[in-house]
Parts: structure tokens; C-alpha cells; sequence
């Protein structure tokens, strides 16, 4: 990587610090921001052998790495970290409410950016410099953590033997998962957000867990009871697919479905009355002390061991065949036509947040190491800032997180068709 540098903000929070470990091991030269850069790292964060040797950034700095003072409410502390950085990672949530300032600041300064984002609110408002980054060829790369990158590149994957892609339907499942403080807020804040699905061409909103339907998973989940939820990639798979319907999903446990339905026609009130509750003083402050209460609940501020995970991605479509026809003279002749076709990706490993890191990292990368993106920025989902096979065979190669991928085909024009995921909602 020669002389680069790569900025890490938030670089003493749970995912700043795995991500400046994962450049250290790689004897990247890299600059932190955080608002206390020499916060120390807990001890209940050492729950476990696993995070034994995850030291604070201010520990691993030496002669070609430091942390600065950085706040994204302070815009001269980020353009003094741009301004030292070729590229910068934001660890920094919620990005609903932090994550804008610091994409206007990397437009300005010129410098490509990567963020964790699972929030719609900030996907779909990051849309909105989609043509300013172009113009600079400055690359907003969203969401490049482990559940959006991997899911939007095994649509991108399932779909490529498609002629037409007419549905996506993308199903999360974690075992012994434990959210960071600032995944647990932005979790609550997803919820209490106004969510929209897509769903035939068009964005309309939809409440948390109004569809439930199952999804053949893996061992140790199996056939899983699965809830809808706010998730971005039907922001981010459209993007590079032209598909009309994108859901969402996350495993649930069985007696659980009941209670989301009624906590999301609960949070959906204030926005059938045209109010959002994030704007409203009456409502905002006490959001923001609940938002702030997920984020202290559950003890450590991050995961006591690693959790396993699986992803997996229905693209439903149509595909081209040759049909064997009988010509004028008797002869076999064969005439294209398209049917009917499901492609399946499932993706699966261990430590999210790990493993999220990783990703980071691998893309970062990539784009520094291939030039100038001239004709490549924009607001980019991450199968468009790298190959989705390249990243899935740069994972494979990694010793601790037990990454595989597959890619099956569970009925085409030979064998009737499944009944579509509609017809399950309950």
C-alpha cells in the first residue's frame, strides 16, 4: 500500500478498534479520530480468549499510526482527519443522526468513505449526493459491513444468471449474538423510524414484522420463522439490479411474531398521522433517552464470544433456455424462451463484527490499489465498489471466521415453481 493512509473514525469505539487492529495486522499505516483518543479499552471487553490480544488503538499507535481528537459535531476536527486520510472508514453511529456531516465533509475534501449503515433513514438520504460524488469521482461507499456487504453481493451473485430479476428476498439468522451499544441503538431507532419495503417498482412504508414467512436455513437454524424488517438492501441491491420488489428478514423465535406485529403498528402511529417522532420535542427527547438506554443495556459494550451467522438471498427471476424444436424438414432445431427461475446464495460464518472489520479493510484496499475512480463515484453499494466473487474469495482465505458461500438453484422450468414468499405472509 506504499505511503496510504486510512482514517478510522470512531477509532476507540467496539468496531473502530477491530478495524485498526485489522489494519495493524496488515502493516497498514492508518489515523484514528475519536473524541477521547485515549480512552482506554474495558475489561469486560476481554470477556473471552478470542478478545484477549483487542487492545485500544491508542495502545497499537507507533511511528506510523497516532489518533487525533475528532467529533462529527466539530466539522474542522474531521477535515483535519480528512485531510491526513486517502480514505476514511466511520465507525460512528447512529448514522441517522451523525453520518450526513461527515459524507458533505468527504465531498469537500475529496476523500472516498466507507460506512457500517443498516439504517434506511441515512441510505436514503446519502441518495441525495449521489451526483456531486459522481461529478468528483469520490466513492460513498454504504453499509460495508458483514450483513449488508455480503447480502448485496449474493444478490449480485444469485442474480447473474438471470435474464430479468423480479424479486429479492434476503433472510438474516445469528446464534449467541451480542449487539454493540451502537448497534442496539440504531436497532431501536430503525424500529421506531419510519421503514419502507419495496414492492413493485415502488417505496411504501411497512411496519416491523407485518410479513412473516419461513426460510430453509442451515444447521444450526433450519426451517426458521423469519419478520420483516427496515433492512437498507432495498435501497442498496437496486442500485445495481433492476428489480421491483427487495424484502427484508431476520429470525425470530417462534412465540415472538405477535408482539413485533404490535410494537410495529405501535411505532407506526405517529407517521400514519404525518408526525415523525424523531421531530416532534414532545417525542424526540424521549426517543433519544430510550435510544440511549439500549445502548448502556446488555452489559459489555460488545459480543462475549463470536456468534455465527447466516445469510441467505432468494432471487427470483426469469432465466433463457433452448427448446428443442422440430424444423420444416424433420431436423432438431432449438428456439430461446425464458421461464420461470429461483437462485439462491447463503452465506455463512462467525463474528460479525469481526469479520465486518475484515470487509472494511479488503475494500479499502481494493479501491485505493486500482487508481483514481474515474467514472466509479457516487454513492455506492458494495458489490459496485468491489467484485462480490473477488471479496467472497478474499474471505474464504481468512483463518478465524469460518466463511463459506454457496450458490443453489431450487426449481427452474423443469419443476414447479414454489409458492411465491407472498402467499406465506401470515
Amino acid at each position: 500500500m506504499g505511503d496510504t493512509t486510512i482514517g478510522v473514525l470512531g477509532a476507540t469505539g467496539f468496531t473502530g478498534r477491530l478495524v485498526c487492529q485489522a489494519l495493524e495486522r496488515r502493516g497498514i499505516r492508518w489515523i484514528g479520530g475519536a473524541r477521547n483518543p485515549a480512552r482506554p479499552i474495558l475489561s469486560s471487553e476481554v470477556a473471552d480468549s478470542r478478545q484477549e490480544g483487542m487492545r485500544s488503538p491508542h495502545a497499537l499507535c507507533n511511528s506510523r499510526s497516532e489518533i487525533l481528537a475528532a467529533d462529527v459535531h466539530d466539522s474542522a476536527s474531521i477535515f483535519r482527519l480528512l485531510r491526513r486520510s486517502d480514505l476514511l472508514i466511520n465507525c460512528v453511529g447512529p448514522y441517522a443522526e451523525l453520518g450526513l456531516p461527515v459524507v458533505k465533509a468527504a465531498l469537500e475534501a475529496r476523500v472516498p468513505v466507507f460506512d457500517l449503515s443498516g439504517e434506511q433513514e441515512y441510505v436514503r438520504r446519502c441518495a441525495a449526493f449521489d451526483a456531486q460524488a459522481r461529478r468528483a469521482g469520490i466513492v460513498i461507499g454504504n453499509s460495508m459491513g458483514v450483513e449488508v456487504a455480503l447480502s448485496d453481493c449474493a444478490a449480485a451473485l444469485a442474480a447473474s444468471g438471470l435474464c430479468q430479476v423480479d424479486e429479492v428476498h434476503v433472510a438474516g439468522a445469528a446464534k449467541d449474538f451480542r449487539t454493540s451499544p451502537a448497534t442496539r441503538s440504531s436497532a431501536l431507532g430503525a424500529i421506531w423510524g419510519e421503514g419502507f419495503t419495496r414492492e413493485g417498482g415502488c417505496y411504501r412504508p411497512a411496519a416491523v414484522a407485518h410479513r412473516i414467512r419461513q426460510f430453509a436455513l442451515g444447521t444450526p437454524f433450519g426451517t426458521s420463522l423469519c419478520a420483516w424488517y427496515p433492512g437498507v438492501e432495498c435501497y442498496t441491491i437496486p442500485r445495481h439490479l433492476s428489480v421491483p420488489t427487495v424484502a427484508t428478514y431476520i429470525r425470530v423465535p417462534d412465540w415472538s411474531p405477535a408482539m413485533l406485529k404490535l410494537a410495529g403498528r405501535l411505532a407506526a402511529v405517529p407517521h400514519r398521522l404525518g408526525v415523525s417522532p424523531h421531530s416532534v420535542g414532545l417525542l424526540a427527547a424521549p426517543l433519544r433517552l430510550a435510544r440511549n438506554a439500549a445502548g448502556l443495556l446488555g452489559g459489555a459494550p460488545g459480543p462475549s464470544r463470536p456468534a455465527r451467522f447466516e445469510i441467505r438471498v432468494d432471487v427470483l427471476g426469469r432465466t433463457e433456455v433452448q427448446l428443442p424444436t422440430a424444423g420444416r424438414r424433420g431436423d432438431q432445431t432449438s428456439q430461446p424462451c425464458s421461464s420461470s427461475a429461483q437462485r439462491s446464495v447463503s452465506v455463512t460464518g462467525l463474528d460479525p463484527y469481526g469479520l465486518s472489520a475484515e470487509i472494511l479493510v479488503l475494500t479499502a484496499m481494493r479501491l485505493l490499489s486500482s487508481g483514481p475512480a474515474v467514472g466509479r463515484g457516487g454513492i455506492l453499494s458494495p458489490s459496485q465498489v468491489v467484485p462480490a466473487e473477488w471479496l467472497f474469495s478474499q474471505l474464504e482465505l481468512l483463518d478465524d471466521y469460518d466463511f463459506g458461500w454457496r450458490l443453489t438453484a431450487p426449481w427452474s422450468q423443469e419443476s414447479s415453481p414454489p409458492p411465491s414468499p407472498a402467499s406465506s405472509a401470515r
